[in-house]
């Protein structure tokens, strides 16, 4: 997530610059979105994964999940 998280800030300083310098950078912004959303779902599973794996033991049904 690391990776993402410095591609993203890397995406956004490089779009802002862009626009100061008066540079067309509408595929950039697209890049930096797609890559953005990438960066909130992984922090959401992240997030989501430990909950779901107490739920699935506290059941007691073995459940595996995958990380």
């Amino acid at each position: 997530m690391q990776t993402l998280r410095a591609r993203v800030q890397w995406l956004a300083r490089r779009v802002e610059k862009l626009h100061d310098e008066g540079e067309p950078a509408q595929t950039l912004e697209q890049t930096l979105h797609e890559a953005e959303r990438e960066l909130l779902e992984q922090a959401r599973r992240a997030r989501l994964a430990p909950s779901a794996r107490r739920t699935a033991t506290a059941a007691g049904d073995g459940t595996q999940l995958d990380p």
